[in-house]
């Protein structure tokens, strides 16, 4: 992604739509690999949470002429269609790793969304790691305590691999944020001067 390039209108269109109809075939097929781990639940959550950004975002007043954050948009989509693409696949049952990766690669997805929702309101710049880093963080320790609730409970699950999850979440979320701010990524309308 160069400066300046634009991300198209349909990317969080396209990608929150692949999400609702794999969820809704899930809903409907109602195939083996969807059995038990909340999917009832993450299925209902899941299309309001990742519309939730562009909502909020067209609910707020705004210069006339600004362009939505479009990548924004369609990143903070894409770790909740690769869950639930991944489930389809069967990917977590079929390869130990997954589970680390996808830890790992969602919420990188996630925290550069939440950088490029940031970054063009937030100086100095340096900023945007703590803040996005922290938000990762919260929002992986709220995630691991969902699926704690919605699975683990009752089958009981282990504690290794929830501190493994934090730390790759909140890794993640720290990487992201670090490249949108070294780099500059999603420069716009500043709140303060740049430092």
């Amino acid at each position: 992604m160069t400066r300046g390039s634009r991300w198209p209108v349909w990317f969080p269109t396209v990608a929150w739509s692949a999400l609702v109809a794999e969820l809704a075939a899930a809903a409907v097929l109602r195939p083996e690999q969807f059995e038990g781990f909340g999917w009832t639940v993450r299925g209902l959550v899941y299309p309001v949470l990742t519309a939730l950004p562009a909502v909020l975002w067209r609910g707020r007043g705004r210069p006339a002429g600004e362009r939505p954050p479009y990548a924004a948009f369609g990143l903070l989509v894409l770790p909740f269609w690769s869950d639930v693409t991944a489930t389809w696949l069967d990917l977590y049952a079929r390869f130990d790793w997954w589970d680390k990766a996808s830890h790992a690669g969602h919420w990188f997805l996630i925290g550069l969304g939440l950088a490029l929702l940031a970054r063009p309101v937030l100086r100095p710049r340096w900023l945007l790691v703590p803040l996005v880093g922290g938000a990762g963080a919260l929002l992986a320790v709220l995630w691991e305590v969902l699926e704690w609730a919605l699975f683990y409970r009752e089958r009981g699950g282990d504690y290794g691999d929830t501190l493994g999850d934090l730390v790759l979440g909140t890794t993640g979320a720290v990487v992201a944020a670090t490249l949108v701010a070294v780099l500059g990524w999603g420069r716009g309308r500043t709140v303060a001067g740049d430092a």
